[in-house]
């Protein structure tokens, strides 16, 4: 009876941050898993995105795009309790031609590990990333510009079978601010499942919400997004192939709801995951 009222506990747990993760839709791609990774070894991901949207919601003006993202990311757990992540992202949009969009660093806490004993798995952290001033006036630049700071705080639970680990829910919610503008709100839920140790599946909501006050997109004159109201849900499902020198990843993004934001937006990504060890 206990067990039972434990799970069903973590599953309504589960619950309301996916509602929550379908309210709003992140733009921040740090991992926000609360699990951490091996200690002493760097991860390395490299990815590219292609992404369209035909429209933007609430604009004065007709405007879409057909962009292309490069990203590369690390993170590295170097003490107990304690990882470290960046990131860095480069894009060709219809507004400009490759330029840096986001770039980060994000350090996070370990405050409970359900591998170790505890309900959950919990880790806490703040982000710092800057966007260039450049990227202001471009409407396929999610972010609200230019120096951003962000809290968030993860949880999650893990199953396991003898040593792996064979399915996990985890979610993720911040609150961040630039130096002008009103603060925004991201979230997300995921679901992971193993398939044959090799093959991994991950079903994500996410969702982004500034809380400015305007509510029209103003193109050809567009400043950002960071005294809009927008919104936006998205959906996201992920493929992971693992191998001894590393796992390969495609994953394909559709946003299903927004408001004073790029809508019908849809995103095809591939990325590599290279496990470096250096002590």
């Amino acid at each position: 009876m206990v067990a039972f009222s434990r799970r069903f506990f973590l599953i309504a747990g589960g619950g309301l941050l996916l509602f929550w993760a379908m309210r709003f839709s992140s733009a921040y791609a740090f991992d926000q898993a609360p699990w951490f990774s091996t200690f002493g070894k760097v991860a390395v991901l490299p990815f590219f995105s292609y992404q369209h949207y035909p429209a933007i919601d609430r604009s004065m003006s007709s405007y879409y795009s057909h962009d292309q993202i490069f990203s590369l990311y690390a993170k590295v757990h170097p003490i107990a309790k304690w990882e470290v992540q960046g990131q860095y992202l480069v894009s060709h949009t219809s507004h400009s031609t490759w330029r840096t969009q986001c770039m980060g660093v994000q350090v996070r806490y370990l405050v409970s590990n359900d591998l170790e004993g505890s309900p959950v798995c919990c880790s806490i952290g703040p982000q710092l990333f800057y966007v260039p001033n450049g990227n202001r006036t471009d409407p396929s630049s999610p972010y609200h510009p230019n120096g951003n700071l962000a809290f968030g705080v993860s949880i999650g639970k893990e199953w396991s079978h003898i040593y792996t680990w064979t399915w996990k829910w985890f979610g993720w919610m911040g609150i961040g601010k630039n130096i002008q503008d009103p603060p925004w709100i991201a979230c997300l839920f995921a679901v992971r499942g193993k398939i044959l140790a090799s093959h991994q599946f991950e079903l994500c909501g996410t969702g982004y919400f500034g809380l400015g006050r305007e509510s029209v997109v103003t193109i050809p004159n567009f400043d950002g997004y960071g005294r809009i109201g927008h919104r936006s849900v998205d959906l996201s499902l992920k493929y992971v192939y693992t191998t001894r020198w590393g796992g390969f990843q495609l994953q394909y993004l559709h946003r299903i709801y927004a408001r004073a934001f790029p809508k019908r937006f849809q995103a095809v990504t591939l990325g590599y995951h290279l496990p470096l060890t250096f002590f």
